[in-house]
């Protein structure tokens, strides 16, 4: 235009440019905040009778218990082409032993087996083909099992070679290795035997963080004079005294190197009292991400016998990126009846706050007549830290109002036993004993005029809102926009999704697929959730889920807000061969799938992860799980049957050759009963679980819709 200079107009269309950019990205926020909004977090709540259920656990929860050892094998250069290693295998059982090998480089190895007496074994007639599962599928990773009955005890002698192999051409067979270490291979021997380790972390808190002092504690026992520990979770067995001759932790970092450190039986390593059969070992974890800690005990039994026993425990150790601080102040949502607890929390100056956290408190409150402290309820939610009012980062938790009048209390409140969690492990990153909550005239008079409202329509019955906090809009059913489907879940790494086998049992379903992955429950879920609200455009469904699918059901259903809340009557969540308690192989399994190219660990599988995790879930979220597993029915070896010889011999007894039974119940779930003669995925002893067309009709006919 005339009278324009050409430096007002690049003005002007610059403005115009920045306009149009600043409405894109109002349009991409008001998209991001939708996704967020359909996702977003529940606020937990419950009664004072389910404290118990959710402070820090006692690690002796997830304890494992083993009689078996893991050994890393590291070859030693003999010659140009020739590549050696020589080992001791202790056996302690005169009914049975099995030991082994798992490396890429398995097709070029020579293995020779001494007996105590200096004699070659003739390995080919004990050996038989088998498989390690590599998730939740049919894919495997086919080795060898050797099996000797009757053996004599002693120290046995493998010797482990690989000859006319060059330098080059060992590297290149094993670079699908995806482990961190420099091992090449790993070593697995079973003793047919009552005497096992059990090993235990000694705390969860101030432990598993970045710099904090990771304890172990662990001991021999005699399982025919103890209780069963599958029976009596969280038992600790009497130690057996004067056994051991050496206990060492082995440790794998982070980043691929290992060392070894005592342990100790002195009273001053977190094992009890001194020379008591109890030994405990301790290390900086000087570096976040995922450890396994070997546990490694030998010694000789009475007759003289020598054994060697190793438990290897999974752990995600993380940054302490968040502090929580003694101080609190409340709002109040006066539209919907709650009380919101903004928690002053002290930030690392690295955290860009992007993490999520779980956070639990009890809220204790003043009883209308006796003026005296009363226990209100828990609270917990997912939480990210945000700004406050008063400029301090806080994390907020809510409380329907109506768990005042359950407890016959008002203010002022106290916040107890209060921590925060890191969402992708449940590693405890913070906790304070007792929070005083700053409390007004104004909060009182709000309060008192509120529960005068609540009180008309009070029933004493815990609703929905109290449990899980306030339906959004979309999630109502009157705002459903699409039909309901079944969304079905496979579990850990897996290549395929196996309810797809026998898609013809399920009507109007849809399966989620994330291929060769391990993640964890959480960003399992949002991946979930994407796929069934985003990518489908579902506004309700309910959830089918195998192994770790199962577990992400619950997870979904518990703490965030979905279509599965959308769903009418029925079962909205639904589970086959979880294991909601964890999986006591998972830290050898880890280490097998990363040696041979498989996923990476996942603590949230292992029994100490899932034992955090369980924190989490409350008693209204486990009431609505279904869930079924299965186990192998009897023959077999010896006698009493297995899925898999080869994970038999580190699971616990009986399972479904993945899933250990006692492990895949779910407290406070919907048990819907064990089946005899199946197994987690095909090609073990018996047919697949998710193969039962029977079972899958009834899940199918009993979904919510």
């Amino acid at each position: 235009q005339k009278g324009k200079s050409p430096c007002c107009t690049i003005q002007a269309m610059a403005i115009v440019h920045k306009a149009r950019a600043l409405a894109l990205l109002a349009v991409a926020l008001a998209l991001i905040g939708a996704a967020v909004a359909r996702s977003s977090p529940k606020q937990l709540g419950g009664p004072p009778s389910e404290f118990h259920k959710h402070g820090i656990p006692n690690p002796t929860l997830g304890a494992l218990f083993q009689n078996a050892a893991v050994f890393f094998v590291t070859l030693d250069q003999a010659g140009d082409l020739l590549w050696t290693f020589n080992m001791d295998l202790p056996v302690d059982s005169q009914d049975a032993f099995q030991f082994s090998v798992f490396s890429p480089l398995n097709d070029h190895f020579t293995l020779t087996l001494t007996s105590p007496q200096g004699d070659a074994m003739d390995l080919a007639s004990h050996a038989s083909d088998s498989f390690w599962p590599v998730g939740d599928s049919a894919e495997e990773i086919k080795t060898t099992l050797y099996t000797f009955k009757n053996p004599q005890t002693g120290v046995y002698k493998l010797s482990i070679e690989a000859p006319s192999l060059s330098l080059e051409r060992l590297e290149q067979l094993m670079s699908i290795s995806r482990s961190a270490s420099d091992h090449h291979a790993l070593v697995l021997l079973w003793n047919d035997t009552p005497q096992k380790l059990f090993s235990h972390l000694a705390r969860y808190q101030d432990s598993m963080c970045q710099d904090d002092d990771f304890a172990v504690v662990a001991r021999m026992y005699d399982e025919r004079v103890n209780p069963s520990l599958t029976e009596n979770i969280g038992h600790v067995p009497v130690a057996l005294k004067d056994v051991v001759t050496q206990a060492e932790l082995i440790v794998n970092l982070p980043n691929g190197t290992t060392f070894a450190t005592p342990m100790h039986d002195d009273g001053l390593h977190s094992d009890g009292v001194a020379d008591d059969g109890v030994y405990g070992g301790d290390f900086i974890a000087s570096e976040s991400g995922s450890y396994l800690v070997q546990t490694v005990f030998r010694g000789n039994h009475a007759d003289g016998s020598p054994f060697v026993r190793t438990v290897e425990h999974q752990a995600r150790v993380v940054p302490r990126d968040v502090v929580l601080k003694p101080n609190a102040e409340m709002s109040i949502d006066l539209k919907n009846a709650r009380l919101l607890f903004n928690i002053d929390v002290a930030e690392n100056q690295e955290n860009d706050f992007s993490s999520a956290y779980r956070a639990y408190t009890q809220v204790w409150g003043t009883n209308v007549f006796s003026g005296k402290q009363v226990p209100v309820a828990w609270a917990s939610s997912i939480v990210r830290p945000t700004a406050g009012a008063n400029g301090q980062s806080v994390v907020t938790l809510e409380m329907d109002m109506n768990w005042l009048l359950a407890a016959e209390a008002v203010g002022p409140f106290e916040l107890r036993e209060t921590y925060l969690q890191e969402i992708n492990s449940f590693v405890p990153v913070s906790e304070v004993d007792t929070i005083p909550v700053k409390f007004t005239l104004q909060h009182a008079q709000h309060i008192n005029s509120t529960l005068t409202t609540l009180r008309k329509t009070y029933t004493g019955e815990y609703t929905e809102a109290m449990r899980f906090g306030v339906r959004p809009e979309h999630i109502k059913r009157s705002n459903l926009t699409a039909s309901t489907t079944l969304v079905m879940l496979h579990g850990y790494c897996s290549q395929q999704n196996p309810w797809e086998e026998n898609s013809q049992d399920f009507t109007d379903a849809a399966y989620f697929k994330d291929p060769e992955a391990s993640r964890s429950h959480d960003e399992f879920s949002n991946l979930v959730m994407n796929f069934a609200e985003k990518d489908l455009g579902l506004s309700a469904y309910s959830l089918i889920g195998h192994s770790q699918g199962g577990m992400v059901s619950l997870h979904i259903y518990n703490f965030y807000w979905s279509g599965v809340d959308s769903t009418d009557t029925g079962r909205k969540v639904q589970a086959l061969g979880s294991p909601f308690m964890g999986n006591s192989g998972a830290g050898f399994w880890a280490e097998v799938l990363k040696l041979l190219g498989g996923c990476d660990s996942n603590p949230d599988l292992g029994r100490d992860g899932a034992t955090l995790w369980l924190t989490g879930i409350s008693e209204a979220a486990a009431n609505g799980m279904y869930f079924y597993y299965t186990q192998y029915d009897k023959g077999g070896l010896f006698g009493q049957g297995f899925c898999n010889a080869l994970t038999n011999a580190i699971l616990e007894s009986p399972n479904d050759g993945v899933t250990e039974n006692a492990y895949a119940i779910l407290p406070g779930g919907n048990n819907l009963g064990l089946t005899k003669g199946q197994c987690h995925i095909g090609d073990m002893e018996w047919p697949a679980s998710y193969l039962d067309n029977s079972r899958n009709a009834e899940m199918n006919a009993k979904a919510a819709r």
